[in-house]
């Protein structure tokens, strides 16, 4: 229907297969495309845009062209899309076949407006809207899935200090009983940890530490706040420290492979290979020379060792 210039019917189809989840990301790049939404710089203010490549499904920033009206337009026109994607899977707008298949909601679309929205104040309430759920359901991953964000940090600042603020606001409305009904306490927890996750990213480390220690006390259960103080020390160039956070994270849950990879890398970096190499093997099954940490990572390809190990060897403090 692309091929033919059917828009109306291309756009029922491609709405219909974003909400059941298949290829979200490709589908956008053709909508985009149909509706003459520029996804990069050679095509911007053409009426047409060649939906049929790979290309990635965010067009250009705004705020790198502040002058530029004509990227303005394009990302607000984009940012109306990406609304229309949400809007369809609430209404069913767009969705031929809601009886058999279920209706949902592409988390993603609410996440790529953030960086193309043009206007502050609605970037701010969509940056709201879009945190709360993730701080409600207790996903610690959150402010990684905004670093994008902060890649112009402090260029942009208006938008990363929006994080901040809309964290500390919830810290008052937790601590005040007014956040969410019922009250839980984990949310405690949980705005302390992206408060800690934002200053890391910012470069306010005794911030970071600050808010990461008050989560460690409130829960010194929970092995991810010892891994975040782990990523915050080693970018103070505190390894030694890094690896010893990141090593108690691991024994705090054998089973987390995320743990073990992260373990292993903070004892290369500190140098300690013996014990990476120890800790590496705990999820691999042996080589035929079970003492061989290098022969057990090339029969199955595991490459991040063997790049970390090749750079723990140039350390000269590193024992092996």
């Amino acid at each position: 229907m692309c091929m033919l210039n059917q828009r109306e019917g291309a756009e029922k189809i491609l709405f219909d297969l974003i909400n059941k989840g298949v290829s979200e990301g490709d589908c956008a790049v053709m909508l985009a495309g149909l509706r003459g939404i520029a996804m990069d710089g050679v095509n911007l203010g053409s009426t047409y845009c060649a939906p049929y490549t790979r290309a990635r499904c965010l067009p250009l920033r705004h705020y790198l062209h502040e002058s530029d009206e004509a990227t303005k337009e394009n990302n607000d026109k984009y940012v109306a899309m990406l609304d229309d994607i949400v809007a369809s899977a609430a209404t069913n707008t767009y969705n031929s076949s809601s009886n058999s298949n279920p209706v949902r909601c592409w988390e993603g679309a609410k996440r790529l407006a953030l960086d193309c929205v043009t206007d502050i104040e609605s970037y701010k309430t969509r940056l709201a809207e879009f945190l709360k759920p993730y701080i409600m359901r207790t996903i610690p991953a959150v402010i990684s899935i905004l670093k994008s964000i902060y890649q112009y940090y402090p260029a942009d600042s208006v938008r990363v200090t929006s994080i901040a603020d809309i964290l500390h606001t919830w810290e008052s409305e937790v601590e005040a009983g007014t956040f969410a009904t019922p009250v839980n306490p984990t949310h405690t927890l949980w705005v302390w940890q992206a408060l800690s996750a934002h200053y890391m990213r910012v470069g306010n480390f005794a911030k970071a530490a600050e808010y990461v220690d008050k989560a460690i006390a409130h829960t010194p259960t929970m092995e991810q706040l010892y891994l975040l103080k782990a990523k915050i020390c080693r970018r103070e160039s505190k390894l030694l420290e890094a690896a010893e956070l990141a090593e108690k994270a691991r024994v705090m849950d054998l089973q987390d492979r995320y743990l073990n990879v992260k373990a292993t890398k903070y004892w290369l970096r500190v140098g300690d290979v013996e014990r990476a190499e120890n800790v590496f093997q705990l999820f691999l099954k042996a080589s035929q020379n079970p003492n061989d940490a290098y022969l057990t990572a090339y029969e199955t390809q595991c490459t991040w060792f063997e790049r970390e190990l090749g750079d723990a060897f140039f350390n000269p403090s590193a024992s092996y």
